[in-house]
């Protein structure tokens, strides 16, 4: 789908994009779809914040760099 999408969007041939697009073509034409989505929600009326609270997301950071501790290397 995300072939058919970029071919679309930059008008290319599906095969063309096959050939030539990269992991970062894909990576930017994904956030552009996702971020269109996104201002159409909105102009709808539909909220686009997260489902978490601030706390919930900071709980959830802190416990992930907690278990963490020690176990990431800086190679």
């Amino acid at each position: 789908m995300m072939i058919d999408n970029m071919a679309e969007r930059y008008g290319q041939l599906p095969s063309t994009i096959i050939n030539e697009a990269t992991t970062f073509d894909l990576f930017i034409c994904d956030t552009a779809i996702g971020y269109k989505n996104m201002i159409e929600a909105e102009a709808r009326g539909e909220t686009t914040k997260p489902k978490l609270t601030q706390d919930q997301m900071k709980a959830a950071l802190d416990r992930v760099k907690k278990e963490s501790d020690g176990k990431i290397s800086s190679n």
